[in-house]
């Protein structure tokens, strides 16, 4: 969804843009007072949507760069506890390695969460609850890898 909706405000813009320009060079052939009043109109109707998809292309890029990076943590914070899993370390480095990759893992799980349901929120605005079934499948395998994780760490 977030891809597609980065390509649909681009996609809008250009389309705003376009009726604009030829709004523009409308006006400057049209001689009759009530084709230019609905041209400025039209044109002033079409730079506040612009205007808007701009702001909206803004927060869902930035969201998009957060949603990114929160996974990407997650990634590696559960890389580097399955690499403990493996060579199992004793001691201090135990405790100085597990300690940080957990509190990444459910802060990154937590912060992904929360930026898909903040990403539908911006795209869409305020809508009847509800996720799409991409976004459905992310939280339901984040909840069940991060359970794996405590079950596994309760057991040992």
């Amino acid at each position: 969804m977030s891809r597609a909706y980065e390509v649909f405000l681009i996609e809008r813009l250009a389309r705003l843009d376009r009726l604009i320009a030829e709004s523009e060079a409308l006006a400057s052939r049209s001689s009759d007072d009530e084709t230019l009043l609905r041209i400025s109109e039209d044109t002033a109707r079409w730079r506040e949507t612009r205007v808007g998809c701009e702001h909206a292309l803004r927060r869902t890029k930035s969201v998009n760069r957060f949603l990114s990076g929160a996974l990407v943590t997650f990634c590696t914070s559960f890389v580097t506890l399955g690499l403990v899993a493996v060579f199992q370390p004793s001691g201090p480095i135990l405790f100085a390695v597990v300690f940080p990759a957990l509190l990444l893992l459910f802060a990154s799980a937590a912060a992904y969460v929360i930026a898909l349901v903040v990403r539908d929120f911006a795209a869409h605005g305020r809508r009847a609850w509800h996720f799409s079934l991409r976004s459905l499948l992310a939280v339901t395998t984040v909840v069940a890898i991060l359970l794996g994780m405590l079950a596994y760490a309760l057991r040992n």
